[in-house]
Protein backbone atom coordinates (compact mmCIF):
# COMPACT_ATOMS: atom_id res chain seq x y z
CA UNK A 1 0.00 0.00 0.00
CA UNK A 2 2.81 2.44 -0.81
CA UNK A 3 0.47 4.72 -2.79
CA UNK A 4 -1.88 5.01 0.18
CA UNK A 5 1.08 5.95 2.40
CA UNK A 6 2.03 8.64 -0.13
CA UNK A 7 -1.54 9.94 -0.17
CA UNK A 8 -1.58 10.12 3.65
CA UNK A 9 1.73 12.03 3.64
CA UNK A 10 0.36 14.46 1.04
CA UNK A 11 -2.82 15.01 3.06
CA UNK A 12 -0.71 15.74 6.16
CA UNK A 13 1.63 18.08 4.26
CA UNK A 14 -1.20 20.02 2.60
CA UNK A 15 -3.02 20.23 5.93
CA UNK A 16 0.02 21.95 7.46
CA UNK A 17 0.45 24.30 4.47
CA UNK A 18 -3.26 25.20 4.49
CA UNK A 19 -3.51 25.25 8.29
CA UNK A 20 -6.58 23.03 8.44
CA UNK A 21 -7.48 19.85 10.34
CA UNK A 22 -6.58 16.66 8.49
CA UNK A 23 -9.57 15.12 6.73
CA UNK A 24 -10.04 11.35 6.84
CA UNK A 25 -8.96 9.51 3.70
CA UNK A 26 -11.02 6.55 2.54
CA UNK A 27 -10.48 4.14 -0.34
CA UNK A 28 -13.60 3.34 -2.30
CA UNK A 29 -14.00 1.11 -5.34
CA UNK A 30 -15.88 3.07 -8.00
CA UNK A 31 -17.32 1.42 -11.12
CA UNK A 32 -14.79 3.19 -13.35
CA UNK A 33 -11.56 5.16 -13.07
CA UNK A 34 -13.13 8.36 -14.49
CA UNK A 35 -13.34 9.89 -11.01
CA UNK A 36 -10.00 9.99 -9.21
CA UNK A 37 -11.08 11.28 -5.82
CA UNK A 38 -13.59 13.60 -4.21
CA UNK A 39 -13.88 15.67 -1.07
CA UNK A 40 -17.02 14.80 0.91
CA UNK A 41 -18.09 17.85 2.96
CA UNK A 42 -20.64 16.00 5.14
CA UNK A 43 -17.94 13.71 6.57
CA UNK A 44 -14.96 16.07 6.04
CA UNK A 45 -13.17 13.30 4.20
CA UNK A 46 -11.48 12.54 0.91
CA UNK A 47 -12.70 9.48 -0.92
CA UNK A 48 -10.06 8.04 -3.25
CA UNK A 49 -11.08 5.76 -6.11
CA UNK A 50 -9.15 2.53 -5.60
CA UNK A 51 -9.45 1.61 -9.28
CA UNK A 52 -7.96 4.96 -10.36
CA UNK A 53 -5.27 4.89 -7.67
CA UNK A 54 -3.92 1.55 -8.88
CA UNK A 55 -2.99 3.02 -12.27
CA UNK A 56 -2.14 6.59 -11.19
CA UNK A 57 1.46 7.80 -11.13
CA UNK A 58 3.02 9.92 -8.38
CA UNK A 59 2.36 13.22 -10.17
CA UNK A 60 -1.31 12.33 -10.70
CA UNK A 61 -1.62 11.38 -7.02
CA UNK A 62 0.06 14.65 -5.99
CA UNK A 63 -2.17 16.85 -8.19
CA UNK A 64 -5.35 15.06 -7.11
CA UNK A 65 -4.63 15.21 -3.39
CA UNK A 66 -3.65 18.89 -3.59
CA UNK A 67 -6.90 19.58 -5.45
CA UNK A 68 -9.08 17.69 -2.96
CA UNK A 69 -7.24 19.19 0.03
CA UNK A 70 -8.01 22.64 -1.35
CA UNK A 71 -11.70 21.69 -1.32
CA UNK A 72 -11.24 20.68 2.34
CA UNK A 73 -9.64 24.10 2.95
CA UNK A 74 -12.52 25.89 1.22
CA UNK A 75 -15.09 23.98 3.26
CA UNK A 76 -13.16 24.64 6.48
CA UNK A 77 -12.92 28.38 5.69
CA UNK A 78 -16.63 28.58 4.87
CA UNK A 79 -17.52 26.97 8.22
CA UNK A 80 -14.88 28.61 10.40
CA UNK A 81 -15.22 31.96 12.10
CA UNK A 82 -11.50 32.74 12.17
CA UNK A 83 -10.29 35.74 10.18
CA UNK A 84 -8.70 34.63 6.93
CA UNK A 85 -6.51 36.31 4.35
CA UNK A 86 -8.89 35.16 1.64
CA UNK A 87 -11.33 37.66 0.26
CA UNK A 88 -14.59 37.48 2.23
CA UNK A 89 -16.57 37.75 -1.03
CA UNK A 90 -14.77 34.68 -2.29
CA UNK A 91 -15.60 32.77 0.91
CA UNK A 92 -19.28 33.67 0.43
CA UNK A 93 -19.11 32.47 -3.18
CA UNK A 94 -17.54 29.19 -2.01
CA UNK A 95 -20.41 28.76 0.47
CA UNK A 96 -22.99 29.31 -2.27
CA UNK A 97 -21.23 26.82 -4.52
CA UNK A 98 -20.96 24.14 -1.82
CA UNK A 99 -24.69 24.64 -1.17
CA UNK A 100 -25.52 24.41 -4.91
CA UNK A 101 -22.69 22.26 -6.24
CA UNK A 102 -22.48 21.56 -9.99
CA UNK A 103 -21.12 18.08 -10.69
CA UNK A 104 -18.65 17.24 -13.50
CA UNK A 105 -21.48 16.34 -15.89
CA UNK A 106 -22.74 19.94 -15.67
CA UNK A 107 -21.28 22.33 -18.25
CA UNK A 108 -20.83 24.96 -15.48
CA UNK A 109 -18.64 22.62 -13.40
CA UNK A 110 -15.26 24.16 -14.30
CA UNK A 111 -16.63 27.72 -14.02
CA UNK A 112 -17.25 27.32 -10.29
CA UNK A 113 -14.92 29.37 -8.07
CA UNK A 114 -14.29 26.32 -5.87
CA UNK A 115 -13.02 24.40 -8.90
CA UNK A 116 -10.95 27.32 -10.25
CA UNK A 117 -9.38 27.74 -6.81
CA UNK A 118 -8.67 24.00 -6.38
CA UNK A 119 -7.15 23.76 -9.88
CA UNK A 120 -5.02 26.85 -9.16
CA UNK A 121 -3.80 25.47 -5.81
CA UNK A 122 -2.93 22.08 -7.35
CA UNK A 123 -1.02 23.86 -10.14
CA UNK A 124 0.82 26.09 -7.63
CA UNK A 125 1.83 23.09 -5.49
CA UNK A 126 2.85 20.90 -8.44
CA UNK A 127 5.03 23.63 -9.93
CA UNK A 128 6.56 24.53 -6.55
CA UNK A 129 7.31 21.03 -5.27
CA UNK A 130 7.64 18.90 -8.42
CA UNK A 131 8.67 21.49 -11.00
CA UNK A 132 5.83 20.33 -13.25
CA UNK A 133 2.99 22.29 -14.82
CA UNK A 134 -0.55 20.95 -14.75
CA UNK A 135 -2.92 21.05 -17.71
CA UNK A 136 -5.41 23.89 -17.33
CA UNK A 137 -8.48 23.92 -19.61
CA UNK A 138 -8.38 26.86 -22.03
CA UNK A 139 -11.82 28.19 -21.09
CA UNK A 140 -10.75 28.87 -17.47
CA UNK A 141 -7.01 29.52 -17.96
CA UNK A 142 -7.21 33.28 -17.35
CA UNK A 143 -9.19 32.86 -14.09
CA UNK A 144 -6.91 30.06 -12.89
CA UNK A 145 -3.71 32.05 -13.54
CA UNK A 146 -5.15 35.03 -11.68
CA UNK A 147 -6.02 32.76 -8.74
CA UNK A 148 -2.52 31.21 -8.82
CA UNK A 149 -1.08 34.73 -8.40
CA UNK A 150 -3.36 35.34 -5.40
CA UNK A 151 -2.52 31.99 -3.81
CA UNK A 152 1.21 32.62 -4.34
CA UNK A 153 0.94 36.02 -2.61
CA UNK A 154 -1.02 34.50 0.29
CA UNK A 155 1.28 31.52 0.86
CA UNK A 156 4.63 33.10 0.06
CA UNK A 157 3.95 36.69 1.16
Amino acid sequence: MMKMDYIEKMVNRCGVILNIPKPDVELHKFDSDEISAMFIPSSYSIMVNKLWMESANVIELFITICHEMRHAYQFYRVNNDKVTNDNKGLIQKWKEEFDNYCYPQDERFLEQEIEIDAIAFAHFMTLKYLGERTVIPDNIKKKVYLRIQQITETLEG
